[in-house]
């Protein structure tokens, strides 16, 4: 009877203590800087005061300037906080920057199933984590671009090299798995050229694998070529090399495969290597025009993300001309405007009749009616002009132009023309008194 009595007390006690806990959820990073593309682990846990009754539901996380790969189990366990025992659940990511400086991790929401206070049914609790931030390190100095912890090369042929002949098609599969990175920064292979076989891309495969004990991200790129031999004799078939970073040692390597040495016969009938040249090139069409287009995709968007400041700043640049253009176009229609009124004003034709007079052009007499036609009283009639405005003057030079342009083209006249012209314009404009008349021959 007491220790039933003790019991029921017991139980009464930890649902009090339990009703004074709250559930919460909290991000952990395994470090505070990294190198560019070198893996960081990224941890989750949601604390329960009492029990889970269904998985973690995470929003699409999304971590500006670098990759994530989400681990697939969530591990389940028990903690004490504050001298409190929670129930625990754990999720992992790893996420790898593909830019350098400070990334920031964002608060991840969290949505989870616990029985709250003394009722055993599930209630809902929406849970946030906390903000995390860290440092991408640039790579050192002459370091290449892939970063893993170890990196393997496999070569594969699909037959012996006992008995070649031209015209025989040998297919090679080479298999690099990096430890620690993922595919998109596995390089694609660099084949060597050789003197003795035409060489053909047929296939591109990657492949992206977590240990499940360790954590390690294992990812694989597998490209398969195909050598269609065509020169006799004995050579060497180039092995493969990669080069590596390693975060953890600060230092990088160089994994080779190694060269394989070949004799090729003489084959008598030709025809078969043309009709292989042609099977294999079409086949390289297909292959290639599969590839790139993702690798366009994929460099676009790593372009797009890694540029995105420079993209905005050349939209802002773009937005802020088109304004400026819009702005000076009610200023360069009154320049336009302006330029066409003082084209066809008397000002500019009278400066064509000084340019053409002066050196007694052929196009004198044509600038002189222009310009008498933009007068006030558009006269077309010399004599009457000349008795009018008392221009002897100008009669007489002007007689001596006529003289000079249809006799002596291009000579220069001795007499002040400009002079003359100009004193005679201002003895137009000083007349009140200028009536029309009709055009007549003088």
């Amino acid at each position: 009877m007491v220790r039933k009595i003790l019991y029921i007390h017991l139980l009464l006690l930890i649902s009090t203590i339990a009703l004074g806990q709250k559930p919460f959820a909290k991000a952990y990073i395994n470090r505070s800087q990294v190198y560019k593309s070198q893996p960081l682990k990224l941890t989750i846990k949601v604390y329960s005061p009492r029990w889970f009754t269904q998985g973690l539901q995470f929003e699409n996380l999304k971590i500006e300037d670098a990759f994530i790969v989400p681990f697939t189990q969530t591990l389940a366990g028990k903690e004490i906080v504050n001298r409190h025992s929670y129930a625990v659940l754990t999720f992992f990511y790893l996420v790898f920057p593909y830019n350098t400086g400070t990334i920031h991790i964002p608060k991840v929401p969290v949505t989870t199933y616990i029985p709250m206070g003394n009722s055993y049914k599930e209630t809902k609790i929406e849970l946030t984590t906390n903000n995390l931030t860290f440092k991408s390190l640039p790579l050192p100095p002459n370091a290449p671009n892939l970063v893993a912890s170890n990196v393997y090369i496999k070569d594969r042929w699909n037959k012996t090299f006992n008995k070649l002949y031209e015209g025989d098609v040998l297919e090679r599969e080479i298999t690099i798995t990096a430890y620690g990175t993922i595919p998109n920064f596995i390089p694609f292979i660099e084949m060597k050229e050789v003197s003795f076989a035409k060489i053909y891309k047929t296939q591109n495969l990657t492949q992206q694998n977590i240990d499940k004990e360790s954590g390690i991200v294992i990812s694989k790129r597998i490209e398969k070529f195909s050598y269609l031999l065509t020169k006799e004799g004995e050579f060497s078939m180039p092995g493969t090399q990669v080069t590596f970073f390693n975060p953890l040692l600060g230092s990088y390597k160089e994994k080779n495969s190694m060269p394989t040495y070949i004799e090729i016969t003489k084959n008598t009938q030709l025809g078969i290597v043309e009709s292989m040249i042609d099977s294999l090139e079409t086949q390289q069409a297909r292959i290639q025009s599969m590839i790139p287009k993702e690798q366009f995709k994929r460099r676009l968007i790593l372009f797009t993300v890694q540029h995105k400041w420079q993209l905005f700043g050349i939209a802002i640049l773009i937005l802020l001309i088109k304004q400026i253009l819009k702005a000076r176009h009610p200023i360069t229609a009154k320049i336009s405007q302006r330029k066409r009124e003082y084209i066809s004003s008397e000002r500019h034709a009278f400066k064509e009749l000084l340019k053409e007079g002066k050196f007694s052009s052929p196009k004198y007499l044509t600038k002189l009616y222009r310009w008498m036609y933009k007068l006030p009283n558009k006269e077309v009639s010399i004599i009457k002009l000349v008795n009018k405005t008392k221009g002897e003057t100008f009669k007489s030079v002007h007689e001596r132009v006529l003289e000079r342009v249809y006799r002596n083209r291009g000579i220069k006249i001795k007499e002040n023309y400009q002079y003359t012209l100009w004193k005679y314009r201002r003895l137009i404009f000083q007349k009140k008194e200028i009536h029309k008349t009709n055009l007549e021959d003088w």
